[in-house]
């Protein structure tokens, strides 16, 4: 079976990209900025997240309003407002906690690379201090027409890395909250620190792909890599920035994979309602071929 890998986005210094298509690595070089989407998981709300449908094999980590709503006051829910704190603008889930999804990057000064996860150890603090436990339901959410989906589905990511098995993400955040009727609140609810802590044997670290993992494996026909932005972005046609604004590298990883997330909305401009049932549309390579591998 194939692997995959979902890349947003990846910025290496020159010399760099000249050894990845070279196929060869020069001592002393530096990458100076990785950003892969193993870790940034714009992904899910493309696949994991795929849809409410029961056509869909893990519908289970996508949260409509409706259900919100029908399960707001379970025991065991934890309500995350993951936006940074500027973005919020007075307008929260009842119950919910702020939990920037900032605080799970950190600049790697050491290696010249910024904005990369903060680590296990540190994930699991961070999530104690905030109040989840172990075997908590997290409900993670954003604002879809900011960020895309991009921030929660970021905390997926280390959630789902650490094994953690009741998470959701709620379909088109906080706007279709609102949307559908929601009320909202100023302040979020303070949290009660607990341990949180994750098995050894439960946490899959197959799931975190680093850039000297990747590199080796682009030419691989078993490993995939999947641009899951704009085909204008992949193409270095227009600029992208991550999400804290800073300008990107035109272009793309060699080998990878194009297809646009928001194809896989109900309509464009980012609704952020996912279609059902999914229908994959069709992958170019870096070549402009079409991808024609299954995923």
């Amino acid at each position: 079976m194939n692997r995959i890998f979902w890349i947003r986005l990846a910025t290496f210094g020159d010399d760099t990209l000249k050894e990845m298509e070279g196929k060869k690595m020069k001592t002393g070089e530096v990458i100076r900025y990785v950003v892969i989407v193993a870790i940034l998981l714009l992904s899910l709300y493309w696949s994991l997240a795929s849809a409410t449908g029961k056509d869909y094999p893990n519908a289970r980590f996508l949260a409509t309003a409706e259900w919100l709503k029908a399960h707001q006051r379970d025991a065991s829910l934890v309500i995350v407002d993951v936006r940074a704190g500027k973005d919020v603008a007075g307008k929260l889930i009842p119950g919910a906690i702020s939990m920037p999804w900032e605080l799970f990057q950190q600049d790697d000064t050491a290696n010249n690379m910024g904005e990369v996860f903060v680590g296990i150890a540190r994930a699991q603090q961070l999530l104690g201090e905030h109040g989840i436990a172990r075997n908590d339901t997290v409900v993670l959410y954003d604002s879809v027409k900011r960020d895309g989906g991009a921030t929660s589905s970021y905390l997926f990511w280390i959630l789902d890395l650490l094994g953690h098995k009741k998470m959701k993400v709620l379909e088109r955040g906080i706007d279709g909250w609102i949307a559908a009727g929601g009320k909202t609140i100023s302040t979020p609810r303070k949290a009660v620190a607990v341990l949180y802590q994750a098995p050894a044997g439960e946490i899959k670290l197959r799931k975190w792909a680093k850039a000297d993992y990747l590199l080796p494996r682009l030419d691989d026909p078993y490993y995939q890599i999947l641009d899951v932005r704009s085909r204008a972005e992949y193409l270095g046609e227009k600029p992208n920035t991550a999400l804290d604004g800073t300008a990107l590298r035109l272009g793309h990883i060699p080998t990878a994979y194009n297809t646009d997330y928001t194809l896989n909305w109900t309509s464009p401009a980012y609704s952020g309602r996912i279609r059902p049932p999914f229908r994959r549309e069709s992958g170019h390579r870096s070549d402009g071929k079409p991808a024609g591998i299954p995923i």
